[in-house]
């Protein structure tokens, strides 16, 4: 499987094929059988110096790979959280709705363990202007990832003192009011 993936001719259509297979558990449950895949697949999405067809499918297919645990440490050690942290601010203006829907349940998922929150603690201040872009959001998905993730990260009190002093629990207020006139 690395050696598709490794091949610049083979590895769009490589990875539409595995994001297809990793949406039932028996998809999820052969991909995870191949040796290093975790890594290649984080190795080739980090490659993409944008939002492309490459990118968007190994996201697609590391974000439902998230359902089990056992992918969680692979997923810190190659510092995912950080990412998708780092292109939902940096890239905002030219990503797709399925990038940012991905990396945000990719993030709430993560977040959902001790070390998730963790790693979000030590990137919180671009955690929060991340909230802070995308917490008023059309888009639905968008808002409840937001949400999920921050009653995760909330179960910390210096987040929540740090959240409030950014102006996250005015945001939310804001978001809770837009949400009640709709």
């Amino acid at each position: 499987m690395s050696i598709l993936l490794g091949k610049s001719t083979t590895a769009e259509e490589t990875v539409k094929l595995l994001n297809v297979i990793s949406t039932s558990a028996i998809g999820r449950d052969y991909i995870l059988s191949k040796e290093n895949i975790i890594e290649s697949l984080c190795l080739l999405m980090k490659s993409q110096e944008s939002d492309n067809p490459v990118r968007l499918n190994c996201l697609g297919i590391l974000q439902k790979l998230t359902l089990r645990s056992s992918v969680h440490n692979k997923l810190f050690k190659n510092n995912l959280i950080e990412w998708c942290l780092n292109i939902l601010y940096n890239e905002q203006a030219t990503l797709s709705e399925y990038t940012v829907e991905y990396c945000l349940a990719l993030l709430m998922n993560l977040s959902l363990t001790d070390k998730g929150r963790d790693q979000c603690i030590n990137s919180l201040n671009l955690f929060i202007k991340v909230v802070l872009n995308y917490l008023q959001s059309d888009n639905i998905q968008v808002r409840t990832c937001i949400n999920g993730t921050l009653y995760s990260l909330f179960k910390n009190k210096t987040v929540r003192e740090d959240a409030d002093i950014q102006g996250v629990k005015k945001a939310l207020e804001e978001s809770i009011l837009i949400d009640s006139t709709n």
